[in-house]
């Protein structure tokens, strides 16, 4: 097990969960997405292929490092997050099936706490 953590490159816990979010695009459309792990620092999510062409129409998993920025609305203990990201991470797991992993932009303090606080209730 001590080997299996010394690998592991993330900064900070992933804790599974099963929420639902928003994503609001550059043109502010705003595509449904189920989050599976969040963190201190980012979040997976995965959705369908409609929703990963609507996120990135070229193509979500062939442009890792060109991607526009991203909205994530999530509501967390009944805290509503508006958290500026971008996408770190993208994977097809089949025809209609992606995971994407994004990182976070700094977080204003008081949203930064509430994030925190979730994390330790789980």
């Amino acid at each position: 097990m001590a080997l299996v953590k010394a690998l592991e490159r993330r900064c900070s816990h992933r804790a599974s969960v099963e929420l639902t979010m928003d994503l609001v695009l550059q043109n502010n459309s705003i595509v449904p997405v189920t989050v599976t792990n969040l963190s201190e620092h980012g979040l997976q999510f995965r959705c369908d292929d409609w929703a990963a062409h609507e996120i990135e129409p070229r193509g979500i998993h062939l442009h890792p490092l060109d991607h526009p920025p991203l909205k994530a609305v999530i509501t967390l203990q009944e805290h509503s997050l508006s958290i500026d990201c971008r996408i770190i991470s993208a994977r097809r797991l089949s025809q209609n099936n992606y995971l994407i992993g994004l990182e976070f932009h700094p977080l204003p303090e008081d949203e930064h706490r509430h994030l925190l606080t979730y994390l330790e209730s789980l």
